[in-house]
């Protein structure tokens, strides 16, 4: 059904923003096979910069939906679309432990990447758990080979490990 909506709009000339909206419409219905199905079409699109602050944003409730499709579908769509807007949410993701109480490191590498100094306080904490050290370093690797105060920050870092000072170049 979907696939014939989306060759429809493209017979029709729809805008690309015209679909993208109904795209974020979909994502924010209450229906979840509906929700889903729109978060894995948004995994698939070519992000667009002038619209991606306001996608990131749609996707920040649906990564804290208690459906774990749901929220998978919303982490493959923030690696496509994810922004600064949303650290915040994926925190609080990351805080929510798995069934055997440990920390997602899909999250953490995924808060590396997008850059956000606010991130490294809690990615740091990672490089304590030997189960989130690989998947630690990734992200802040990912951190401070941005631009400005990211830098500086996993600058600061010290662990007790020779290997993962080299990776993170605090050494």
């Amino acid at each position: 059904m979907q696939r014939e909506a989306r060759d429809l709009s493209q017979q029709l000339n729809v805008a690309p923003a015209v679909v993208l909206d109904q795209t974020l419409a979909d994502v924010a219905d209450a229906s979840k096979p509906r929700a889903s199905a729109a978060l894995r079409a948004l995994a698939r699109l070519r992000p667009d910069e002038a619209s991606r602050n306001k996608v990131a944003q749609a996707l920040n409730a649906p990564l804290l939906d208690s459906d774990l499709g749901l929220r998978r579908a919303a982490l493959d769509a923030v690696r496509v679309w994810g922004s600064r807007a949303n650290t915040a949410t994926l925190l609080k993701v990351l805080a929510t432990r798995t069934r055997d109480g440990r920390r997602d490191c899909e999250v953490i590498e995924l808060l590396g990447s997008l850059q956000d100094p606010a991130a490294a306080p809690a990615l740091a904490e990672g490089l304590t758990r030997r189960e989130e050290t690989d998947a630690s370093v990734k992200a802040l690797v990912a951190l401070g080979s941005g631009r400005g105060r990211g830098r500086r920050s996993v600058s600061r870092f010290h662990h007790p490990r020779d290997a993962v000072r080299r990776l993170l170049g605090t050494r």
